[in-house]
């Protein structure tokens, strides 16, 4: 089973693919503006579901998740893997507002050492560090730079293998397009805990806020990108979509929030500009 995370206006959205996916954890909308992190093991104080609006921030439905680094930690705990040996997270980040050395995802085995970690560094260089823990246990390290502004997503592939073959995935619209990877010995290893926000906001180095969206954690089939300008939901970007993010961004703080995917753009608003992008898509000008 799987559940996609910070989206569904009133409840989870869940879509079952029997056998092949973990379970992850929803942000759930018990009322059109009422969003709560309750789906996950747990939260702490500084980790805070909400709606589109100067404190929050999200990438799909009317839900997200801001991490705030104000001395304390900030994130969102699932504790639902048992001992996986095969783990791929996707998730999507808002960066522009956090200054890191910022832990914004982390996995875990039983005694809470860290088998993977995701490490946003700004403002040196827009950095995206990908740690993975060997059979050794040694850190071997990925490095993507100069990230950019705005939404991205991010999917880790992990495995526990002699020849692991690890992959991290940053903005791609197909799951195996752009990867970039690395083998690994990483046999005898399982994840038993997932993190998300700003896993080190007790750090005075790190301050500032990040927002997150629509995580997908499984054991097989990853799932990539989420389709851009598909603010309606339905899987096709037309004329639909453009009416459902014109008809956001003209009303209030309690919506109408779109169900998808409606900050077209992907710069953290939803504006008329991406009434402008989702029109380009399905006229085929973009």
């Amino acid at each position: 089973m799987s559940i996609t995370l910070f989206q569904g206006r009133s409840g989870l959205l869940v879509g079952a693919l029997a056998g092949l996916m973990m379970a992850g954890w929803s942000l759930s909308s018990h009322a059109q503006v009422a969003c709560t992190t309750d789906n996950w093991s747990f939260a702490t104080e500084n980790a805070v579901a909400g709606t589109q609006g100067p404190n929050n921030r999200r990438y799909g439905g009317p839900c997200g998740l801001r991490a705030n680094a104000a001395s304390s930690f900030s994130f969102v705990r699932d504790d639902s893997p048992a001992a996986e040996t095969s783990y791929i997270a996707r998730f999507y980040a808002f960066l522009d507002n956090v200054n890191g050395p910022a832990i914004i995802f982390q996995a875990r085995d039983t005694g809470e050492r860290s088998l993977i970690t995701v490490t946003y560094n700004e403002p040196t260089n827009g950095a995206l560090a990908l740690d993975v823990r060997d059979a050794d246990n040694d850190l071997q390290r990925l490095v993507v730079t100069d990230i950019g502004r705005g939404w991205h997503s991010i999917e880790i592939k992990w495995e526990a293998s002699d020849n692991a073959d690890i992959r991290l995935a940053l903005n791609t619209t197909e799951a195996d397009d752009e990867d970039f990877q690395f083998p690994l010995d990483t046999s005898g290893l399982a994840v038993s805990s997932a993190l998300l926000g700003i896993i080190n906001g007790d750090d005075d180095s790190v301050s500032g806020t990040a927002d997150f969206d629509d995580f997908d954690s499984r054991r097989i089939s990853r799932p990539g990108r989420l389709l851009v300008g598909d603010a309606n939901g339905n899987g096709v970007v037309n004329l639909g979509d453009v009416i459902a993010i014109r008809a956001e961004f003209l009303g209030d703080e309690d919506g109408p929030f779109a169900p998808g995917q409606p900050d077209c753009n992907e710069n953290g608003v939803v504006n008329l500009g991406d009434v402008i992008c989702a029109r380009a898509i399905f006229l085929g000008s973009n």
